[in-house]
């Protein structure tokens, strides 16, 4: 499950009064974090980080600026600059449980996979009683492929807090990848009975369902993800390829299956390239080839798109191109 999706810098303290060249009238009262925070409000990110590198000029231990720039780093893509700033706010404030999650991500961004977990497994040495680490380390477990590992951690997260829906919903992922359906619809029942709303988790046992082939429940879990989150694209994403692949001809509707894939390329905007595979499926099951080939190409396009997933791709392609739609593997 792929998913998506900020740690929030609404929390920025006010700091001594200061303009920072170019900076409009009557702007003069707020201190730079301020200036800062407004900026990445309003995307000026390049400028949001001058006013935080200066907030932590006037005062190095900072933590709220460090973390700010930090982010803002992160968000433009700056993963390397984005790290080094979480360094400085562990090493300020190591018990921000938070902001190693933050530093996790922003390794993964610069696919510094030993500094990720050197960071979770420091969070989890400083606080082996909060189950968010584990959660955390267990996430980036589930990330390499480890999943004993990360089920470990979720065990332990659960033990520490068992009314967490997020603890069972990442158990239920690692086994559906180890391909234990029963255990991960089990995990997914929980995480649903704790939190109703759990889109992720209806999601995930939808998934889990698919691979059972019990279509039915399969699709109807993945209505009520579009139910609970209709602004997501995954909800529509699933649906539409189930719609478009399913080995059972009675659960296919290409017409349907383009609808929903539709939209999820239009939610996604462009931060979601599976769904154009989707898309391509479903236009292929409805019989429009030409399409099918032209979203195909255009998900194959994708930047660093992984080897495997461009193989199948154009496996999937070369189906299209001989007009022939695509079939989900049993």
């Amino acid at each position: 499950m792929q998913g998506r999706r900020h740690c929030s810098i609404g929390w920025l303290a006010v700091a001594a009064l200061f303009l920072l060249p170019g900076m409009l009238p009557g702007e003069e009262r707020k201190s730079p974090a301020q200036q800062g925070n407004e900026a990445f409000n309003k995307g000026n990110y390049d400028l949001a980080i001058a006013c935080f590198t200066e907030a932590i000029r006037l005062d190095p231990k900072d933590v709220r600026a460090i973390a700010s720039r930090g982010h803002t780093y992160e968000v433009k893509g700056q993963h390397a600059e984005a790290a080094a700033d979480y360094d400085d706010v562990i090493r300020l404030d190591p018990e921000s449980t938070r902001t190693y999650h933050a530093h996790f991500s922003a390794y993964k961004g610069s696919r510094d996979s030993a500094g990720a977990m050197a960071a979770y497994e420091e969070d989890v040495e400083l606080h082996p009683k909060n189950p968010t680490a584990y959660l955390n380390r267990g996430f980036a477990c589930y990330r390499k492929g480890d999943y004993h590992k990360a089920i470990a951690d979720d065990n332990e997260a659960i033990q520490l807090d068992p009314k967490s829906a997020k603890a069972y919903y990442h158990r239920g992922n690692a086994w559906r990848a180890m391909g234990d359906y029963d255990k991960a619809i089990a995990d997914d029942d929980e995480a649903i009975r704790l939190e109703p709303s759990h889109a992720k988790a209806h999601a995930n046992r939808g998934n889990a369902y698919e691979a059972k082939s019990d279509h039915a429940k399969a699709v109807a879990d993945f209505q009520e993800v579009i139910r609970l989150e209709p602004k997501d694209a995954l909800g529509y994403n699933q649906l539409a390829w189930l719609l478009a692949t399913c080995r059972e001809v009675a659960f296919r509707d290409g017409r349907r299956a383009v609808e929903y894939a539709t939209t999820a390329c239009a939610l996604s905007a462009g931060r979601y390239p599976t769904a154009l595979d989707t898309l391509a499926a479903a236009c292929a099951e409805a019989g429009n080839f030409e399409q099918a080939i032209q979203w195909e190409t255009k998900y194959l396009e994708t930047p660093a798109l992984p080897e495997k997933a461009a193989r199948v791709g154009k496996s999937r392609l070369a189906l299209y191109q001989g007009h022939e739609p695509y079939r989900a593997e049993k």
